[in-house]
């Protein structure tokens, strides 16, 4: 099997970044929690809009009603 050296470039690249340092494993360990607090955000804001615009009666059928 013949590799590219855009292939062999990234096994490299991924290879020296499992050594990284440990300063910056500390910002890394905040990206699941923010994730998580992210995505609890955004659902929330969605279930939310859902429930609002289900409770409100459409425009388009007070447009018909109006016709």
């Amino acid at each position: 099997m013949h590799l590219s050296s855009v292939t062999k470039y990234a096994v490299k690249l991924a290879y020296l970044q499992t050594g990284v340092s440990s300063a910056s494993n500390a910002g890394e360990r905040m990206v699941v929690p923010t994730a998580m607090l992210l995505a609890g955000f955004g659902l929330g804001l969605s279930t939310f809009s859902v429930k609002k615009m289900s409770g409100t009666p459409s425009r388009r059928l007070s447009l018909v009603r109006m016709m």
